[in-house]
């Protein structure tokens, strides 16, 4: 940029009798405004993204801190998974082998996980059922999907009724497909029987999200209800449900056969 500017004014000193040399001139001015221009924006984008890490960081440290003591009770992991923050709850800790029904100390500890993030006012969750890789096959639960779904919506309504607001939770069913380690040992297998609650990533936070939404965005009405934005195309694709799940297995026991624990 320097040698542009030294450039410019070799070439301004000749411009005074050269109508060509002074439209170079202008030229060379016009592409030293346009870098100016374009280094303050870098400089500002990357000030917003350093403080978008920081608050991310802190946001991080300020739950760790809040679950601590179910951290060390054994009741709760949480770590940083495929770029998000993660409580993993144990299966066997919320519900018996093959049941979708919270169990009583279950239902105490997701009470208080609830109470920590309802006050996350800013923050989405998804309640993600995983199983291990021992086959069920009942009427209620044909399939590890189906136990891991019903386990999901179950721990979502109970969420719901200790004070967590429905338009900011979600639930979703991996089956035995994303374990944790692999399903080597009983001591493996009760690893990965497990509900994980993850903290949903916040798209406004990127780099060039402005863009996004005018393309794509969609303005919400209220919970679970939106309007696509004034000239935006809708967003294409979708979540796949789990076929056939029969979620919401409070009340109903399961029959014997009872797999994925």
């Amino acid at each position: 940029m320097r040698n542009l500017v030294v450039a410019g004014g070799l070439l301004w000193l000749a411009a005074c009798s050269n109508p060509e040399l002074e439209q170079k001139v202008a030229d060379l001015e016009a592409q030293v405004a346009t870098l100016e221009t374009e280094k303050a924006t870098c400089e500002e984008e990357r000030t917003k993204l350093e403080a978008e890490a920081a608050k991310r960081v802190e946001d991080f440290k300020a739950l760790l801190a809040d679950v601590d003591p179910l951290i060390k009770a054994g009741v709760l992991s949480l770590e940083v998974v495929n770029g998000k923050a993660s409580m993993s709850l144990s299966s066997d800790v919320l519900f018996a082998s093959g049941s979708a029904d919270l169990s009583d100390d279950g239902k105490n500890y997701l009470g208080q996980v609830a109470k920590i993030l309802a006050r996350r006012t800013d923050q989405s969750f998804q309640v993600e059922g995983h199983t291990d890789d021992e086959a069920i096959s009942t009427a209620l639960y044909p399939t590890n999907w189906h136990l891991a779904a019903a386990r999901s919506v179950n721990v979502v309504a109970f969420m719901l009724a200790n004070g967590m607001p429905p338009d900011r939770l979600s639930a979703s069913s991996y089956g035995q497909h994303q374990p944790i380690v692999p399903n080597r040992t009983d001591v493996d297998k009760a690893r990965n029987r497990r509900i994980e609650i993850v903290l949903m990533p916040d798209l406004s936070q990127l780099p060039g999200y402005d863009d996004l939404v005018a393309e794509y965005g969609r303005k919400a009405t209220g919970p679970g209800r939106a309007v696509p934005a004034d000239g935006a195309a809708p967003v294409k694709g979708g979540k796949a449900g789990v076929p056939g799940a029969r979620p919401g297995g409070g009340g109903q026991r399961p029959r014997p056969g009872g797999g994925g624990r």
